[in-house]
């Protein structure tokens, strides 16, 4: 209220309350010196504005500090070894759920995995693609392509991701009325413009997903699906958040990481059911 009194806007709260800052508009006449006295009206001591720069440092820190974010060296794989055993192996449905088992990583992910695996129809080579086709509902096949996987190091990749990459360095089906895609990754960032989902507003900013790379792995053609790069689960794990396209809100959990929610929306397109 004291530095409502004296002339500022507030524009936002940062942080916990009652821990954390509010961040106020100075208008041109009226210089920060101003608003410190308003501050040290209401206190013993003056208020302390925190920098910029120590905000987005807090950020970095908690970004390192996160436990369910891992690095990891090169990691070089045949892969066309690998699909060439799949597409031959004479009982495809255990191979294909072994093939995808990177990708169900939390209670329930498996036994959907088995599911759709059941509905396979064949497994081919072409193009450096894996294209495994499966049975829809209606009978009808829809395919499913993976690229070749990352081989090369990664920082800061949340645990449950990194398998998904080593085994397909992106993932999506194809139809496009059908659109399920798990972007690929290139050594920094994830390949989409998430421009299109998220925009941030040129301001100081202490908000995690300005200040490092956004881990968006996920798209199901309407809504951007990504991790949150500074706050983990009560278990540890790296919270996986939907951006919802309406309200541009990151604030639903999503119940898996990236490798079982493609599961569901895939499991969804085939009419298997996901529990």
């Amino acid at each position: 209220m004291d530095a409502w009194r004296a002339g500022f806007f507030p524009v936002r709260w940062s942080g916990t309350w009652p821990d954390g800052h509010l961040e106020v508009y100075c208008p041109p006449d009226r210089p920060q010196a101003a608003l410190l006295a308003a501050g040290a009206a209401g206190s013993k001591a003056p208020a302390k504005v925190p920098s910029a720069k120590s905000r987005q440092d807090a950020v970095l820190r908690r970004h390192r500090e996160h436990p369910g974010l891992v690095d990891a060296p090169a990691q070089p794989t045949d892969h066309l070894a690998t699909w060439r055993a799949l597409a031959s192996a004479p009982d495809r449905v255990a191979a294909l759920t072994a093939h995808l088992a990177p990708l169900a990583t939390r209670p329930g992910d498996a036994d959907l995995l088995r599911a759709i695996a059941a509905q396979v129809m064949a497994i081919a080579i072409a193009d450096d693609r894996l294209v495994i086709t499966l049975r829809t509902g209606e009978g009808d096949g829809l395919q499913v392509i993976g690229s070749a996987p990352w081989s090369g190091a990664v920082t800061r990749m949340p645990a449950d991701l990194l398998p998904v990459l080593r085994r397909h360095n992106g993932l999506r089906t194809g139809d496009a009325a059908e659109w399920l895609e798990l972007y690929a990754y290139d050594g920094e960032r994830f390949l989409v413009d998430t421009e299109d989902w998220y925009q941030p507003e040129p301001l100081p900013s202490d908000d995690p997903f300005s200040a490092v790379p956004l881990i968006a792995p996920l798209s199901n053609g309407s809504d951007l699906f990504l991790y949150h790069p500074t706050d983990p689960q009560p278990d540890g794990s790296a919270r996986f958040l939907c951006l919802n396209h309406e309200n541009g809100r990151m604030d639903e959990v999503m119940p898996s990481g990236a490798g079982g929610t493609f599961l569901r929306m895939l499991a969804d397109r085939l009419d298997v059911p996901s529990g």
